[in-house]
């Protein structure tokens, strides 16, 4: 059966408002998340992850979050010890948070 031209406006109509609906409800959990992320992780809210262990290494993952997005790149300086009190370094260095990589870091 094919759709008049008012079924197919409506049907159009109505996809739009999801889309708005949606869009205004994702806005607003995002503000509600920025909210209610401690200031004191700063820049680093998404946490320090680590994978791929091996014998000899692993690879340590995480996201520089800066304040506004525009600039290219931000460096981000790492250190990777044997103890708690980081004083048996291994490891260190720094590498470029970069705008095309989402201000994401792999080392």
């Amino acid at each position: 059966m094919q759709k008049t031209f008012v079924e197919n406006f409506m049907m159009h109509k109505f996809i739009l408002f999801l889309g708005v609906l949606l869009s205004v409800s994702l806005s607003a959990q995002t503000e509600v998340n920025r909210n209610a992320v401690d200031p004191n992780l700063a820049p680093f809210y998404h946490g320090v992850a680590s994978g791929d262990p091996a014998a000899d290494g692993l690879y340590i993952w995480t996201r520089y979050t800066p304040e506004f997005i525009g600039e290219s790149s931000f460096p981000v300086s790492y250190r990777v010890a044997l103890d708690k009190g980081m004083q048996q370094l291994v490891d260190s260095g720094t590498v470029e948070a970069k705008l095309m990589n989402d201000y994401t870091v792999k080392v």
